[in-house]
């Protein structure tokens, strides 16, 4: 049984988050809103020993809006983030714009895609995977198109998109 217990590898992982949001500025047909997430994580591992990793999002989104008649809009908006994740910092841009109607909504959105290794992808050792600890941000572009059917009998939606990326982590 000693050395049953001596062979078991155990994971702690504490995580702290904290995500808030807030309009700061409309007028007419234009708004601005903020958000901001922080995430820490302290993962203490039997196998791996201490680590800790420092993450967050810092976004800003701008939306106009243009009445096309009395039931209809064009919209563009323009979410800027900046992610952070320990020493790794990446700015995501995203423009988007849409056509909205009384029944169906049209979006057509483009985008830079990054995504930071999470404890897991680094560090997790367990069942045949294997974390590791020299992976770098994946990085990306993408962009998609969506039709929203509302105020009808059945809503519904449909999104197509494609994205290209580099240093995938899988």
């Amino acid at each position: 049984k000693k050395e049953l217990e001596e062979n078991i590898s155990k994971h702690f992982v504490n995580t702290f988050k904290y995500a808030g949001t807030g309009s700061f500025y409309k007028w007419n047909h234009f708004s601005d809103s903020v958000g901001l997430t922080f995430e820490y994580t302290n993962l203490n591992s039997t196998d791996d020993g201490l680590h800790n990793q420092f993450s967050g999002t810092i976004k800003n989104t701008a939306k106009n809006e243009w009445i096309l008649s009395e039931k209809t809009q064009l919209v563009l908006t323009i979410p800027l983030v900046a992610r952070f994740c320990n020493k790794n910092f990446a700015f995501t841009p995203k423009l988007g714009i849409g056509l909205e109607t009384p029944h169906i909504n049209f979006y057509l959105d483009g985008y830079r895609m990054t995504q930071f290794p999470t404890m897991d992808d680094l560090y997790w050792d367990s069942n045949g995977y294997h974390g590791n600890p020299d992976l770098i941000p994946e990085s990306g572009w993408g962009g998609d198109f969506t039709i929203n059917v509302h105020n009808v009998w059945l809503p519904f939606s449909v999104c197509v998109f494609s994205n290209y990326y580099e240093n995938k982590i899988k």
